[in-house]
């Protein structure tokens, strides 16, 4: 005798609340940065991204929160973000980086 299956609205219920990825998967509430900074007469804009989870199917691992440089539609990776830290502190790395990497 054959399993009578049912298919209603009833009987396939989604629970919403939990969302659909498990807890390591799920988005975080990570919030871009961005400075700023004029520094030998030019103008740089940095920003802040959230890191990625590991993609092993694409074998690419994770990152961690990175500040990016931005120019021309590009982003260069430049130091690791940490939230909270202090904005003159920031400020200061970011143009150690660009006296070390953009006028050297």
């Amino acid at each position: 005798m054959a399993e009578r299956r049912v298919c209603s609205k009833e009987a396939i219920r989604l629970d919403f609340r939990r969302g659909f990825l498990p807890n390591e998967q799920r988005m975080t509430s990570y919030k871009i940065e961005q400075r700023h900074l004029a520094y030998r007469g030019r103008e740089f804009h940095f920003v802040s991204y959230d890191g990625t989870l590991a993609n092993p199917a694409k074998q690419e691992p994770a990152t961690v929160a990175t500040w990016f440089l931005m120019s021309a539609g590009k982003r260069w990776a430049v130091m690791p973000h940490q939230r909270g830290q202090d904005e003159a502190e920031v400020d200061r790395l970011l143009t150690q980086w660009l006296e070390k990497h953009v006028f050297t």
